[in-house]
């Protein structure tokens, strides 16, 4: 068994809802950063550590999460970030033989290459595959205890099939090409 919280994921994960160029603003007024990972249900080496860096995180800060009467709940009555895509998202292809965990950080995650270089802006995209490092820590405020995921760093990998579910302009006009508009500002 591990004591690492930090895990440096297998180089198939994917980035979904990948939120790196700039901040966005969570249900907590925070700006931050952040992407959903999808891990192949296959990529046992990674599970495996991620399972181990939870409960780390969970074995850490159990008077942490000790209910007002020093109760510690156990690792299954808290909130954990890895769920599995098929039952969570089973209408979502992209989530099929997946487990995906939300990670996010308040700082900028640097996005490298295989040879560690920065990757241009316009080449980060949801759909991306590579390798994330990320770090579990333990949380208590109110009734909400659970595991929570930060991003550190990103390296993207492979070009993957984009994820942003947007249509190109061929494909939302395709049926309205008219070269006789183009010629003459549309007058006729």
């Amino acid at each position: 068994m591990s004591t690492e919280t930090r895990v440096i994921t297998g180089a198939k994960t994917r980035f979904a809802y990948l939120n790196v160029k700039r901040p966005r603003i969570d249900e907590g007024g925070k700006l931050k950063y952040g992407a959903c990972l999808l891990i192949p249900k296959d990529d046992e080496e990674t599970l495996d550590k991620i399972s181990d860096a939870v409960w780390t995180a969970y074995e850490t800060a159990k008077e942490m999460l000790a209910d007002s009467n020093g109760v510690i709940p156990s690792l299954e009555d808290i909130k954990v970030p890895i769920k599995d895509g098929d039952v969570e998202k089973p209408d979502d292809p992209d989530y099929a033989g997946h487990y995906f965990i939300n990670a996010s950080s308040l700082y900028r995650p640097e996005v490298v290459n295989a040879q560690l270089e920065a990757v241009p802006e316009d080449e980060i995209y949801s759909g991306m595959i590579g390798r994330a490092s990320i770090t579990f820590f333990a949380y208590a405020m109110y009734d909400n205890k659970g595991i929570g995921c930060a991003l550190n760093n990103i390296q993207k990998l492979y070009e993957g099939k984009r994820m942003d579910r947007r249509r190109t302009a061929a494909e939302d006009f395709g049926e309205f090409v008219d070269a006789s508009l183009m010629r003459n500002g549309g007058e006729e």
